[in-house]
């Protein structure tokens, strides 16, 4: 929904394949996919440095490969 009130294009999935998607956290190589019921402000060491990023459970590399791409020095 948040998609369609900023106007935005993007995909607009139904109710039932919400499930088809997960919270993943990213620290270098590492993934996880944290279950549904986990609460980020949890995490530990080294995660409270990683990426999270939403996507789709089948794709595996997914988070990895955008990571890698998209890496910000500080």
């Amino acid at each position: 929904m948040a998609v369609v009130r900023k106007g935005k294009d993007g995909p607009i999935y139904p109710n039932d394949k919400l499930r088809n998607f997960c919270l993943v956290a990213v620290v270098g190589a590492r993934e996880r996919c944290l279950r549904d019921d986990f609460k980020p402000l949890q995490l530990q060491n080294p995660w409270k440095k990683s990426r999270l990023y939403v996507r789709q459970k089948h794709d595996v590399l997914a988070a990895l490969e955008h990571s890698a791409r998209h890496t910000a020095y500080i």
